[in-house]
């Protein structure tokens, strides 16, 4: 290669520094961390349902990018949004709900976004979300994954422990058109310097395979389910989809503590969502709340 030891120490001290997991192997040199397999568009292409690739605008993997859904919203203005999707082995700045960040080990862990428009505002757009949630459990568990829960509004989780999380980006007019882009974030290796950056129970996919899953074929199989299910919920709206999330809901039952965006803490049982992706929870006091979910974050107590 014509390259001096010193000149490959550099280069794999500074692919060390943007997270490619490297081990060093004393006196024979270098390595990738058993398990990684870089994100390929190709690759997740090959994988792809007949019915999800004809919905797929573009695929896109990005090395390094702030946030895979700011990435997508850029693009907007020389780039058809509906059926583009765009992942990155390293994400900068990604977002979580209520303006929390949104923490991936590099080539470790899966970040990506979906746009979709519709050329009119579904009635139901704020169940997307916990239609989202429901349709990576179903994905995740057709490559193997047990034992997933939704916890409310759009979270999956196993344990009790935070395995992926979904942001949705709205823009448009109530009774025009709509631009949404879902970012997607799952845990499937995390380290444990990036794991100990998080303030919440959290979970892996290799904790509970024993292995790590193949991104590709998490991107192709969450593919798989989510674009029919984006296609036709304009159509299908919330209500086929109540049951399940009554069956998979990890929090109905549960002694739960609403906190608002005020700063206020309410205590209370968690009784489910409504027909409108709501959830109900009643207080202390006897009250039903039915709270949107813009306007609160809910703890397990």
């Amino acid at each position: 290669m014509g390259l001096s030891r010193a000149a490959i120490h550099k280069h794999i001290r500074t692919l060390v520094d943007k997270g490619v997991p490297i081990h060093r192997v004393p006196g024979r040199g270098y390595r990738l961390a058993e398990g990684v397999v870089m994100l390929d568009e190709d690759a997740i292409e090959r994988r792809l349902s007949d019915s999800a690739r004809a919905l797929v605008a573009g695929i896109e993997v990005l090395e390094e990018v702030d946030s895979t859904s700011a990435e997508i919203a850029r693009s907007i203005d020389r780039q058809a949004l509906h059926g583009r999707i765009c992942l990155a082995e390293r994400q900068t700045a990604g977002r979580g709900r209520r303006g929390r960040g949104w923490v991936a080990s590099p080539y470790r862990d899966l970040v990506m976004s979906i746009g979709i428009e519709y050329a009119q505002w579904p009635p139901q757009l704020p169940t997307l979300g916990l239609i989202t949630a429901l349709s990576i459990v179903r994905a995740l568990e057709e490559v193997g994954i047990r034992d997933l829960m939704v916890k409310w509004p759009n979270d999956v989780v196993c344990r009790d422990r935070k395995l992926c999380g979904v942001l949705l980006d709205v823009a448009g007019e109530a009774h025009g058109g709509c631009r949404i882009i879902v970012g997607v974030g799952v845990n499937v290796s995390m380290n444990s310097a990036h794991g100990g950056c998080i303030d919440r129970p959290w979970i892996d996919l290799e904790t509970l395979t024993g292995r790590v899953p193949d991104r590709n074929s998490i991107v192709a199989q969450c593919l798989n389910v989510l674009l029919p299910v984006f296609e036709s919920f304009p159509e299908s709206g919330f209500s086929p989809y109540l049951c399940q999330w009554r069956y998979l809901d990890a929090l109905r039952g549960r002694a739960v503590t609403v906190h608002s965006a005020a700063g206020d803490a309410v205590d209370g049982v968690a009784g489910g969502v409504d027909d409108f992706g709501r959830l109900q929870v009643t207080d202390e006091g006897g009250r039903m709340r039915v709270l949107n979910q813009g306007e609160v974050s809910i703890r397990l107590r």
